[in-house]
């Protein structure tokens, strides 16, 4: 219990190392800034739309004109346009991810090197690859691609609680559900197996089912220490983080009641969301380090990299 313990304090105090580095601190300031203007595309597109319509509404009032507005020529107008916003969010939240992506490796890079492990050069093109990485293994894990009895055990859950929830046949939806829990509880299982592919791709520049078999392998016997590592160090570097926010958090929450009080509630939540914004990043990036922490022990273990021993002088 000590060594877990030990382990898990170690994971999130390297969690949190980037925050002495200013070289990190460009990058999460970039990301911030690309934040807010994607925020800014999604808030202006919205409001463009929005002020379209009251044109509309205010030059068109006749009520002849909006029942004939939705049929026709209109119509397709209309669902173009609707088609349009949608492209746009699709394309800004693909933007998004793709920055959050480009952090995320930059972090896993920044990571090996202080351990002093090779690391991949970080292009748009390896970003992609590294998000293909990601997609890949939660595609294994849900659909159990390594053994598709598994996969066959959560189709037949599914039939029976659609069977049970269409005839409420209670012993068919018991059945389903305890099935569909043994299906989620191998899904887990194989997202613990596949957690650290990412960071074996961040490390060696490996194919995307070579990423997969490193975690593959490097988990193999060590799910529970894995699932245990990952998650006493993701809670804490959580809680940390929320307790060193917890007074700027009900300060802008104070905000944001006070604005709704006055009729101004759209800009108390828009302060909150752009506090938001701020602070988002922090979790983001220390929990990415406290976990290459884990698959830097999961290295050791298994004999990759070499084990550092501190050695400490005797006093006279």
């Amino acid at each position: 219990m000590g060594d877990f313990l030990q382990d898990v304090m170690d994971s999130v105090r390297f969690g949190f190392s980037w925050i002495r580095d200013i070289e990190v601190w460009k990058y999460y300031l970039a990301l911030i800034l690309a934040q807010i203007l994607l925020f800014g595309l999604v808030f202006g597109a919205v409001l463009a739309f929005a002020a379209a319509i009251g044109i509309h509404v205010a030059l068109f009032s006749d009520i002849s004109y909006w029942t004939h507005f939705f049929t026709g020529s209109n119509m397709a107008g209309l669902v173009g346009v609707i088609f349009g916003i949608l492209f746009v969010g699709v394309l800004i939240g693909l933007l998004y991810y793709f920055a959050i992506s480009y952090l995320s490796l930059y972090i896993m890079t920044y990571g090996l090197r202080k351990k002093q492990l090779s690391a991949i050069h970080v292009t748009p093109r390896k970003v992609l690859s590294f998000i293909f990485v990601g997609i890949v293994a939660f595609l294994q894990a849900v659909f159990c691609w390594r053994d598709k009895t598994y996969l066959l055990l959560g189709v037949v859950s599914a039939m029976l609680l659609g069977i049970g929830m269409g005839s409420w046949n209670l012993f068919t939806l018991f059945l389903g559900f305890m099935l569909m829990f043994v299906y989620l509880l191998i899904v887990y299982y194989m997202s613990v197996r596949l957690s650290l592919s990412m960071y074996a791709f961040a490390h060696e520049d490996l194919s995307v089912s070579e990423a997969l078999s490193v975690s593959w392998k490097l988990t193999q016997g060590r799910v529970l220490g894995v699932f245990a590592r990952i998650v006493g160090a993701s809670l804490t570097v959580y809680v940390l983080i929320a307790l060193v926010l917890l007074i700027p958090n009900a300060l802008f929450w104070g905000i944001r009641v006070f604005m709704s009080t006055v009729g101004m509630a759209g800009i108390g939540v828009l302060l909150q969301q752009g506090f938001g914004m701020i602070t988002g990043p922090l979790y983001t990036l220390s929990v990415i380090l406290a976990v290459l922490h884990v698959y830097h022990v999961m290295l050791q273990e298994k004999g990759l990299v070499k084990v550092k021993r501190v050695v400490r002088s005797k006093r006279a």
